[in-house]
């Protein structure tokens, strides 16, 4: 199955083949811009974490500044680099000089602008990533949700004046005048080509300092802090154990997993006047993090959002119902295991972290194993620069200096059970520290760190395949992924888990073989407006890309999975072959289907797993609800025969989001209807809906 397909191809695959769109967020990591020589001089250099952000475009941290090269191949992903910058000699503004020793000419820089709201007209040339160049009027516009190698002319609508890139934010639409696909997308930046020396526009809002928490009872607090400049500050309120927040997210009022926060506001603000928010709606004796981010009249945000953590003490606090959920069936990946016991009171017992070993390691790609005394949640970060920072930070994903790690991880730990963690976007030859965090559910934390050196250079060698089927995590209960690897080695998977209101959801990605690293990796999707259970068939509308997934295998049936959504910490965590009736993973009875992916040839947009072990079958049908939201139903039952499988679809909710803590699922619906599977050969069926509705279903082959 290609890589890439126009939306109108979709109809060749089961559950959507990938495409490409861009990343809402332009600046991956943070870095400081550090000025070595002044700009008013004939070159001028500095150095800047640099990250490639589409083929001969890399981005550079935290000043909204895109570097436009010639035939320049490097992979950056936050990589410190010296940057040569030129601004009058012409055909060739300067050079980037990598951390690895390589160079690239630039040809051009290019920077947001003050503009006025309104049209305008532009003959566009795609770059790739969501990325278009007009050459005539030396500017490029960044898209939102774009695929289209679209060539030609357009017109860039900015919908208010100010600032044309806003932290990511849309900003206007793209109209383009020959009809495609998408004959309009999101604009989130047009950037125009400038001399760097002279940006008349602040790449930064106000800076933030003497952020504290004050008052503090066991519903609230109040926060005080000061901005540098006018305008206007959001706070927002959240667990301190919750991924960290975008500064969009903290913006519009949501927290780190896109939902709804402890508490949010905004508020006014003087230049160098403190202002004091009030604090209230929360937990006793819990442990939360307040995040502070300053916007300017012009639309700049600070470089860095404040974060003050800070715990309520116990109190009296209104009775929030528990709901009692519905039992769900065993055995199942969506099981919950019984957790190991924690001592009763878990804030009192310190968490003991176990030795930390190396299991293997290779120019770009380490494997590092840990584990724990007792059930906790671990996080992980190679700590940039030489100061180790403090536990609070790795737990908040954030280096010494309070801006978010390059690279960094989370995974939920179970005690006494060792976890690996696999650690990619590594240089050959250099040494490395890693910071280990580990957090229990009273907030006791412990901090442990370890060095490890790459070697310089490492042949190319093929990860293990692993074998077709059913995945999960024993100790998360309620997400599960298929997988199947084809004879070219790529890896089609789909993963079912939840969104932020609690609703079933599904993601896919086709993962191509990466030999320099040992492992294989892909752009994970989200696919809308297919067909629902009971309606007719039509093609899914709409794609986007939710983030980016990679499985290191350990063996044939194990692996390490690492789950990084858009504006998301990286989320680590180690699956395995799921034994569908208990017990270990059993060879499907003679006379069985294939186990993978089926469909319908001419009904692309849905898909369905199917798995025999002996004579249990776990069936997973991804489609969609009736609001065109991807949604998964599944089965789980006896057969009645090799050939024969009837049985209920349920429907799961309120458990693990992408990126998200664990959260136990519930059964919303035990029998969303009845379905019948009829095979007629290994490779060849027919499945009835509920609705009556009857499909001809056959083996997809990618």
């Amino acid at each position: 199955m290609p890589s890439r397909m126009p939306l109108a191809e979709v109809a060749r695959a089961p559950v959507p083949a990938p495409g490409h769109t861009m990343n809402r967020r332009l600046l991956g990591l943070a870095a400081v811009l550090l000025l070595i020589s002044t700009w008013a001089s004939a070159v001028a250099t500095y150095q800047a974490a640099v990250t490639l952000r589409a083929s001969n475009v890399y981005a550079v941290a935290d000043t909204g500044i895109l570097l436009l090269t010639r035939n320049c191949s490097t992979s950056a992903y936050g990589s410190y680099s010296t940057i040569y910058m030129d601004a009058a000699s012409g055909t060739q503004d300067g050079q980037i000089s990598f951390g690895d020793g390589s160079n690239c000419v630039v040809s051009g820089a290019y920077s947001p602008q003050q503009m006025p709201a309104g049209n305008t007209a532009v003959s566009l040339a795609f770059i790739s990533n969501g990325l278009y160049v007009d050459t005539a009027q030396k500017l490029i516009a960044q898209a939102d949700g774009c695929q289209s190698a679209y060539n030609g002319p357009a017109t860039l609508t900015l919908s208010n004046s100010g600032l044309s890139y806003r932290d990511g934010a849309q900003v206007g639409s793209i109209q383009f005048t020959n009809g495609i696909c998408f004959k309009a997308c999101g604009l989130t930046g047009i950037y125009k080509l400038t001399d760097i020396a002279t940006v008349a526009v602040p790449l930064q809002g106000p800076s933030l300092s003497n952020a504290t928490v004050s008052q503090v009872y066991a519903n609230g607090g109040n926060l005080t802090i000061t901005a540098s400049g006018a305008g206007t500050g959001y706070w927002m309120v959240q667990p301190a154990y919750f991924s960290v927040p975008t500064k969009p997210q903290i913006v519009a009022g949501k927290n780190g997993y896109d939902a709804t926060p402890s508490a949010s506001g905004s508020v006014a603000m003087a230049a160098g006047s403190p202002v004091t928010v009030a604090i209230s709606g929360l937990m006793p004796s819990t442990n939360y993090s307040v995040y502070f981010v300053a916007k300017s009249p012009t639309g700049q945000t600070s470089a860095t959002p404040s974060v003050v953590s800070f715990s309520t003490p116990s109190g009296n606090a209104p009775p929030i119902p528990t709901p009692v959920p519905t039992a769900v069936p065993t055995p199942n990946p969506l099981v919950t295991p019984t957790p190991t016991t924690r001592p009763p009171n878990p804030s009192l017992s310190n968490v003991v972290i176990g030795k930390t070993e190396t299991i293997s390691l290779r120019a770009n790609r380490a494997i590092l194993s840990t584990s724990v005394d007792q059930d906790a949640e671990g996080y992980w970060m190679i700590v940039p620069g030489d100061t180790v920072p403090s536990v609070s930070l790795v737990v908040a994903g954030l280096d010494a200096t309070g801006k978010p790690a390059p690279i960094k991880g989370y995974g939920p730990l179970k005690a006494n059970t060792p976890i690996n963690f696999a650690i990619t976007d590594l240089q050959p030859g250099r040494s490395y520290t890693l910071a280990f965090a580990a957090r229990n559910a009273g907030g006791a934390m412990a901090l442990k760190t370890t060095t490890f050196q790459t070697p310089y250079a490492s042949a190319p060698q093929p990860p293990i395949t692993p074998d077709t089927g059913w995945y999960w995590n024993p100790s998360e209960g309620g997400r599960g992924f298929s997988l199947e690897a084809n004879a070219s080695g790529n890896i089609f998977l789909a993963g079912f888990m939840y969104d932020a209101a609690g609703s079933p959801i599904w993601y896919v990605s086709t993962l191509s073989r990466d030999d320099q690293n040992s492992q294989f990796a892909g752009d994970l999707l989200y696919y809308e407006g297919g067909q629902h259970l009971a309606g007719s068939w039509h093609s899914p509308s709409n794609v986007t890309k939710a983030g980016k997934v990679s499985l290191t295998p350990t063996s044939k049936t194990t692996g390490t999975l690492k789950l990084e959504g858009n504006g998301l910490l990286p989320q680590v965590t180690n699956i395995e072959r799921f034994p569908i009736n208990n017990g270990a993973v059993l060879a499907p009875m003679p006379g069985s289907p294939q186990t993978g992916w089926w469909w319908n040839a001419g009904e692309g947009g849905r898909g369905y797993f199917i798995e025999l072990q002996d004579n249990y079958a776990f069936i997973a049908a991804y489609m969609y609800d009736t609001d065109g939201k991807p949604a998964w139903y599944v089965s789980q039952d006896r057969v009645m025969s090799s050939t024969l499988y009837q049985g209920a679809l349920a429907v799961y909710g309120r458990g693990q989001t992408l990126g998200g803590r664990y959260a136990s699922p519930v059964v919303m619906t035990s029998n969303a209807g009845n379905i019948v599977l009829k095979f007629f050969s290994a490779t060849s069926g027919q499945l009835i809906l509920p609705s009556g509705i009857t499909v001809a279903i056959e083996r997809y082959t990618f």
